[in-house]
């Protein structure tokens, strides 16, 4: 039986890393620049309730296979610090405080300076390409 389990197991892996070859590879043929966060893995894995998804996700596997393959392909690839990417206004550059910090359950971002609410992934991406 454990057999058979880490069968199921490693076609899931081969899976999933199948799949990152396939949009690190689609990412960089269709753009020229692409633009991504440093995240650390092994920090976020210490978050128990979203542990397996993370590690699931291979998100330093990605990194890396966007890393060789933007030398292959000749695409520049910019990889910027996460700070505040979420917490930051892209209209105002206002930066939350500890008592009004997104939690991960909020997916609007609302901006007490300028008024300014859209969703907070969308927000991070505009701080992300506005330091690259």
């Amino acid at each position: 039986m454990r057999i058979k389990i880490a069968y199921v197991f490693e076609k899931l892996a081969n899976i999933r890393r199948n799949f990152l070859h396939h949009v690190s590879k689609y990412y960089l043929t269709n753009y020229d620049r692409v633009v991504i966060e440093d995240l650390k893995p092994s920090n976020m894995l210490k978050n128990h309730k979203l542990a397996r998804s993370i590690a699931e996700n291979m998100f330093y596997t990605w990194k890396v296979m966007l890393q060789y393959k933007s030398l292959w392909y000749g695409k520049e690839l910019i990889i910027i610090n996460p700070r505040n990417t979420s917490q930051t206004c892209s209209a105002c550059g206002n930066i939350k405080q500890n008592e009004e910090k997104l939690m991960l359950n909020e997916k609007i971002y609302k901006c007490n300076s300028c008024g300014l609410e859209l969703d907070r992934d969308y927000n991070a991406a505009l701080n992300i390409l506005s330091l690259a």
